[in-house]
């Protein structure tokens, strides 16, 4: 699954105007693919970015990380996915929230 070309030919407003290259990659706002993904709650996506070396720490809009984002959204398999796969915990965003913070 080539989840970047999906993104490229979606025209998703993340990304418009960028060339999308690799995984890691912050679009318009900061968020990465990974994040993006979170938002779209689509599993199957986030773990190919992951597959493909998305960083689950990646620093994303408003100093988010995907498992904040996936906390905010009340995703719990996409937490335990990111958990399981190095996620920390303990990042704070730009508001000083923990991930806990996010969730609640």
């Amino acid at each position: 699954m080539d989840v970047l070309r999906c993104y490229r030919e979606e025209g998703l407003p993340e990304f418009l105007g960028i060339a999308l290259k690799n995984v890691n990659q912050a679009g318009i706002s900061g968020d990465r693919p990974l994040h993006v993904a979170i938002f779209r709650g689509n599993m199957d996506e986030i773990a190919a970015l992951v597959a493909g070396g998305a960083d689950v720490n990646a620093i994303g809009d408003l100093g988010n990380t995907p498992l904040h984002e996936g906390a905010a959204l009340g995703y719990l398999d996409v937490v335990k996915f990111l958990l399981a796969n190095g996620a920390s915990p303990d990042k704070k965003n730009e508001f000083d929230e923990s991930v806990i913070d996010a969730g609640s």
